[in-house]
């Protein structure tokens, strides 16, 4: 649904616009009214409409001054424009302005419908592009993980074709030359019977559990990625990265960290 302003200081032309839009049929469930530019910039700011219905020609502000307003600071704002003058300036900033349309006066039902359908389309077209854009985003958050994973797991096995992949391989930080890699292998000896007793009886929660605590257990010295190994049961590998430092220093971080991690 959406929300719909209109700007005008003459009530009967308020009114009449208020009666002659198909506000069902185009999906818009509230109409609000402004009187002149000044009350709309509020109310523009206070109930955030998806368009706006302002009419040129007003007291306190009108609508040359509004437009260039909202194209300074709502600039994905729709618009529509009205005027009973044929003047340029007008004309000139409603085009400038990119308005989805400009109607005269008077208002007749026909041209009123056209361009709110015109404007409600590209509403349409703006929300459905957002929320294909958000989909994407999740998906790909998502399988992140999944796409690190087999990144590692692919160096570990010596089986990486650094150029059919090289695009994969910024997932992991490799194009900056100052982070410095190593990995551990964790075996959970006692696997079975804290899955059953805590987990009950999920392995992969188990091993979701234990890498996130190993997850957490990084600082800002060793960042590190955890997961469980995919062909060997029991065991969880932890890749840390560390920006430069000497080979010696990192060796003995990350011997600190393995120690707090098997800490009972």
């Amino acid at each position: 649904m959406y929300k719909v302003l209109i700007i005008d200081d003459e009530e009967p032309l308020r009114e009449a616009i208020s009666i002659l839009g198909d506000w069902e049929g185009l999906q818009v469930d509230e109409v609000l009214e402004a009187t002149d530019g000044v009350s709309g910039l509020e109310m523009l700011k206070a109930h955030k409409p998806d368009l706006v219905i302002v009419d040129m020609k007003m007291p306190e502000m009108n609508g040359v001054e509004f437009l260039r307003i909202v194209e300074s600071e709502y600039p994905e704002l729709l618009t529509i424009v009205i005027s009973g003058y044929n003047d340029f300036e007008f004309t000139r900033q409603a085009i400038h302005s990119k308005v989805v349309d400009y109607l005269l006066k008077p208002i007749n039902r026909q041209d009123l419908n056209q361009a709110l359908r015109k404007a409600i389309g590209l509403l349409e077209a703006k929300r459905q592009v957002r929320s294909e854009s958000i989909t994407r985003n999740i998906a790909y958050n998502m399988s992140l993980p999944k796409l690190k994973e087999k990144i590692y797991l692919s160096i570990i096995e010596r089986s990486l074709k650094k150029q059919s992949n090289k695009a994969f391989l910024a997932l992991i930080g490799a194009e900056d030359e100052n982070l410095r890699y190593g990995a551990f292998v964790l075996r959970i000896l006692n696997m079975e019977s804290i899955r059953d007793s805590r987990f009950n009886s999920d392995t992969e929660l188990l091993y979701f559990a234990v890498a996130n605590v190993i997850n957490e257990m990084s600082d800002d010295r060793l960042q590190c990625f955890s997961f469980a190994n995919p062909k060997q049961e029991r065991e969880v590998i932890a890749v840390y990265t560390s920006r430069g430092g000497y080979p010696q220093e990192l060796l003995f971080q990350s011997e600190q960290l393995l120690k707090k991690w098997c800490r009972p």
